[in-house]
């Protein structure tokens, strides 16, 4: 089976299906937030953060949304690459379709920092560990999530928290991602990232996303270079 070791795709919240679903408050404080973001970056044009990109642009959020299927393996590697991204304001979402295999178990293995990642492409980081991990069932995360628990996620690093939504069936790629989406919407994300979890993104590929959609605001998403991971 081939795997990838980029396959990114990067939307704008307002071109995806199911925007309708935040609230009209969550959406003008969201496109506040980017004005008042964008504005700065006006400011600020000459100075630029150790990752090439303006410290304003590094502030609007985005959920990354790995869909997992009996797939723990690939889906640690891809958290732990998601962890060395140098991008700050971001936060990882695994929706579990449903897996047989313990897959949420040994999830949460990973993020105590009791199982090792192996892989050719990112350091394992038991330094990084633990990570607080946030759960949900499908119809709470689809309503944005519990709001005491919404509010400690914010509080934390990008990379020191994960949440973690458990579906009762196998909704698929397309209707994993879906659940993620809602859930992202609802909490108010400035974009969504959906990202296979057989990927390994580097640690600017995000960054780089944000930099391109927001430096052409005509264009709606953004996907990476794909790479066979068994032959880059």
């Amino acid at each position: 089976m081939q795997r990838c070791t980029s396959l990114l795709s990067l939307f704008r919240p307002g071109s995806l299906p199911g925007e309708h679903r935040s609230s009209g408050d969550r959406i003008a404080a969201r496109q506040n937030r980017r004005s008042e973001t964008l504005h700065h970056l006006h400011e600020i044009s000459s100075m630029k953060t150790s990752s090439g990109l303006h410290p304003a642009m590094t502030t609007l959020s985005v959920y990354i949304i790995i869909p997992n299927w009996n797939g723990w393996r690939d889906t640690i590697e891809c958290l732990e690459a998601v962890q060395a991204l140098d991008y700050p304001s971001c936060c990882a979402v695994v929706i579990d379709n449903g897996s047989w295999d313990g897959s949420c178990d040994r999830i949460r293995d990973w993020a105590r920092g009791n199982t090792r990642v192996r892989s050719n492409y990112v350091a394992h980081r038991p330094d990084r560990k633990p990570i607080t991990v946030v759960a949900y069932d499908r119809p709470i995360a689809e309503r944005g999530g519990d709001p005491r628990s919404e509010r400690s996620l914010g509080q934390l690093p990008a990379h020191d928290k994960l949440v973690l939504v458990r579906s009762e069936e196998n909704l698929g790629f397309a209707g994993g991602c879906n659940v993620g989406i809602r859930y992202a919407l609802a909490a108010g994300a400035d974009y969504v990232w959906l990202l296979n979890n057989d990927a390994v993104p580097e640690p600017a590929a995000l960054g780089k996303l944000v930099d391109f959609l927001e430096s052409h605001p005509d264009y709606q998403g953004v996907t990476g270079q794909i790479r066979l991971y068994d032959d880059p």
